[in-house]
């Protein structure tokens, strides 16, 4: 199995948006919109490409090991957009293996973090570049938007740059983090 680690936001994104913009005959579509969706409650900031020969029967928990193997902070999991792309000819990945690995992904969110919703979108689509028996997958990890992008979001919806802001928080210590990523953009703080 070879396998490409993505860490620069841009180019997670750009993948993300090439699963529209393909050629690929698509089995399982992805509205863009969906993928609208998804960026407003997360940001893609991993992604891991695989291309590997289908018949491997191990090949689920390969590609888990690989992605538990990383850096990533699984707490902060939001979602997980998979694309699976395999050869017209044939079907080179039963249903099965499809419904096993979506299944396994979910597994990579702790049960016992503080936010328990984990969204998984896939796509399957079909192009005859890619050799018989062999599939890629292209899953790309968004996880929770910070409380600085959070607030820079908000403040292009409204128009208005951060320092011209003033967010309301509660003064607890779980939320020291908001506090300190206001006073990082110089949005005022009204406790």
């Amino acid at each position: 199995m070879k396998y490409k680690i993505i860490t620069d936001r841009f180019e997670v994104e750009k993948l993300a948006e090439d699963i529209f913009l393909s050629d690929d005959k698509g089995i399982v579509h992805m509205d863009y919109a969906d993928l609208r969706t998804f960026r407003k409650f997360s940001t893609f900031k991993y992604a891991i490409s695989f291309n590997f020969f289908c018949s491997n029967e191990k090949f689920i928990e390969e590609l888990l090991n690989v992605i538990k193997s990383q850096d990533i902070p699984f707490a902060d999991l939001r979602g997980c957009l998979i694309n699976i792309r395999i050869n017209d000819d044939e079907s080179s990945l039963s249903p099965e293996d499809i419904g096993n690995l979506i299944e396994q992904v979910r597994t990579l969110k702790p049960a016992d973090s503080f936010d328990d919703n984990f969204e998984v979108i896939w796509t399957l689509n079909t192009n005859s570049s890619i050799p018989l028996g062999n599939c890629d997958i292209n899953i790309m990890l968004g996880l929770n938007k910070t409380a600085e992008e959070n607030i820079i979001a908000v403040s292009k919806a409204l128009g208005k740059k951060t320092t011209q802001m003033t967010i309301a928080v509660q003064d607890r210590e779980r939320h020291d983090y908001i506090v300190e990523a206001a006073r990082k953009l110089g949005t005022r703080i009204q406790m």
